[in-house]
């Protein structure tokens, strides 16, 4: 059973030992690239008090560490009184930095809006330049920290390794589209009707089903949780639900 995993460069992954027996093949390819300017306001930002803090990726706290800019980060996290990360991996890396925060029971943008659907403070928001969907919360500030590189090799290799795969799990739209344009520049579009597909995430799922294949999609958006389900789902192809 060979799972391939398409990837953002320098992005946190520890397999948990119940899917370890499975063969996993990550690809990085994409790498985030350090908005400058958005950093420069940042560091203006920082100066201030904000009620809640959104990151709303772990690549936004790597980044600022390997940019030797931490210290702008941990001035403004003592400025907020509240911090909200998406999923495991963010909390992960703001603990290493002995702050924590508080993270929505469904790790994507809708459990941020969720979490904080009736507040009517200013809310600053860590994303990227190039997000899947807008953010409905009131009051928002936005700093687009960083955007994504495609790196073609690997993008070819990932194309490659397809045809020989079992399952395919894709964790954004933006990692499906690249490989989609790639297989379809190739003409390989049927190395994805040759495999199972793994989204994680609503808006991932939608964005491949509406290209006319089949999906499934773990009920907690984790690399692990989709791990999981490809596993049974590779056994039992029919006990669970398609979204169409």
């Amino acid at each position: 059973m060979l799972i391939l995993i398409p990837r953002v460069l320098g992005k946190y992954l520890e397999i948990e030992n119940e899917v370890k027996d499975l063969d996993i093949i990550v690809v990085p390819i994409v790498k985030p690239i350090l908005n400058v300017d958005a950093c420069r306001v940042l560091e203006r930002y920082a100066e201030n008090l904000w009620k809640y803090l959104v990151i709303m990726s772990e690549l936004v706290i790597t980044l600022l560490e390997n940019h030797g800019m931490t210290s702008i980060l941990t001035k403004l996290l003592r400025n907020c009184k509240e911090v909200i990360c998406i999923g495991p991996s963010t909390r992960r890396a703001l603990k290493k930095l002995n702050f924590d925060c508080k993270v929505p029971k469904v790790y994507s943008s809708s459990g941020v809006e969720l979490y904080l659907k009736s507040i009517n403070d200013k809310v600053l928001i860590l994303r990227s330049e190039e997000f899947e969907r807008e953010l409905n919360i009131q009051n928002k500030i936005e700093l687009r920290m960083y955007r994504f590189d495609k790196i073609i090799e690997n993008i070819e290799y990932a194309v490659e390794l397809l045809k020989i795969c079992d399952a395919v799990i894709f964790t954004s739209s933006r990692l499906f589209k690249i490989m989609y344009e790639e297989l379809k520049s190739r003409n390989k579009l049927h190395y994805l009707d040759e495999v199972k597909i793994i989204a994680i995430g609503e808006v991932t799922a939608k964005t491949i089903s509406r290209h006319g294949y089949n999906v499934i999609m773990p009920k907690n958006y984790t690399i692990n949780e989709a791990l999981r389900l490809c596993k049974v789902s590779l056994k039992k192809t029919n006990s669970n639900e398609v979204v169409r």
